[in-house]
């Protein structure tokens, strides 16, 4: 075995995230496993990169996957995976022209070949147009915003727009809400070594943003680690996981409506989607929170993972499969669900694998 010195948090993303990781020195057996060398597999979709978080796109074959790590290689932050033909390739983005009127303090486009992304979200305005917004760490700390148009060739991104995040956020997900946006903060700045993350203690929040009143927390958001988040739009409430007490929150937007939480079994949850029927599909990792923390952005993040399935009727898990981690893939930070099966992706390594079967009608 070999020991991992390198000074991360669960995900590096920019200088200013790394200011609050510290050096676990763990021996973890990440550093002699899978390399981008070793062949893929039927389970797997190969060609990705650090994709922390991917969504697909409605109920198409299409799925957008983010690169938490730059890659000199690449001209853009996102991958486009065709979950029919199980491949993956780099999404080019068009940067060519201003930013909308509602992100009027928007510094203007970046160079894509600067993104480093993490947390997607996707709201949809028709069955074949919507809006991308994607958590970036590189060049700025900024939410970076795309009109998506799908077609018979897969999605296209047009930048529209950003939002620079504030000095007291470390941002992990992002959320479309009616008239702005949701961000989750993974820890704080007064969290030294987010020792309280760790600890399953509250150590996040959620700030909101809207081109009217820019940002502001979210009062009695003060969770173990805010890390994925989702808005519902039957309820108008957030769905924001707990990472570092394997809780889910719901926070109603309702003047008056009661929060509430939910007790996650045997999971870190990381990010959550909402999929086309109305159900939440949560992915995360299994096992200490300093191990999983001190995998960093290594090769492959020897841990197991588990998919969480829920019901936000019944406000309960109606799913939960776990798959052990192999010596190409572990640790998924999120799942997508194509043709009753569960598919991974994760902040370490360079592929997607099948995770296991849904068996939800």
């Amino acid at each position: 075995m070999q020991c991992n010195h390198r000074t991360v948090a669960k995900k590096r993303s920019s200088s200013r995230y790394l200011g609050q990781s510290i050096a676990f020195g763990l021996a973890l057996l990440a550093t002699q496993w899978a390399s981008a060398a070793t062949p893929c597999t039927d389970a797997q979709i190969c060609g990705l990169g650090n994709s922390e978080d991917a969504v697909r796109l409605g109920t198409t074959q299409w799925a957008i996957a983010t690169r938490l790590e730059r890659d000199p290689a690449m001209t853009s932050g996102f991958y486009l995976i065709d979950l029919q033909a199980r491949r993956a390739s780099e999404l080019v983005t068009d940067d060519s022209r201003p930013a909308d009127a509602r992100f009027k303090a928007c510094p203007g486009p970046m160079d894509p070949k600067k993104l480093v992304t993490h947390g997607l979200d996707v709201h949809w305005l028709s069955p074949a147009h919507g809006e991308l917004y994607a958590v970036n760490h590189g060049g700025r700390e900024s939410i970076e915003v795309y009109d998506l148009r799908l077609g018979d060739d897969g999605a296209h991104l047009q930048w529209i727009g950003c939002v620079v995040i504030p000095a007291d956020t470390l941002t992990n997900a992002v959320a479309f809400v009616p008239g702005g946006m949701a961000v989750t903060s993974f820890g704080q700045r007064d969290d030294k070594d987010l020792a309280k993350l760790r600890k399953g203690e509250p150590s996040g929040f959620v700030a909101m943003w809207s081109p009217e009143k820019g940002w502001h927390h979210l009062p009695n958001t003060q969770f173990a680690g805010n890390n994925g988040i989702a808005w519902n739009a039957g309820d108008n409430s957030l769905y924001v996981n707990g990472w570092g007490d394997g809780t889910l929150h719901i926070v109603p937007l309702r003047p008056g409506a009661a929060a509430s939480t939910i007790k996650l079994a045997d999971i870190h949850p990381d990010n959550a989607h909402f999929l086309p029927d109305g159900k939440l599909l949560i992915a995360g990792q299994m096992g200490k929170p300093d191990v999983i923390m001190g995998c960093g952005l290594g090769p492959v993040c020897p841990m197991d993972s588990n998919v969480v399935l829920f019901d936000v009727h019944a406000r309960k898990v109606i799913e939960q499969i776990s798959a052990k981690a192999t010596p190409t893939f572990g640790a998924a930070s999120t799942a997508i669900l194509f043709d009753h099966q569960y598919w991974g992706t994760s902040f370490g390594g360079d592929r997607a694998e099948r995770l296991g079967a849904s068996h939800q009608p």
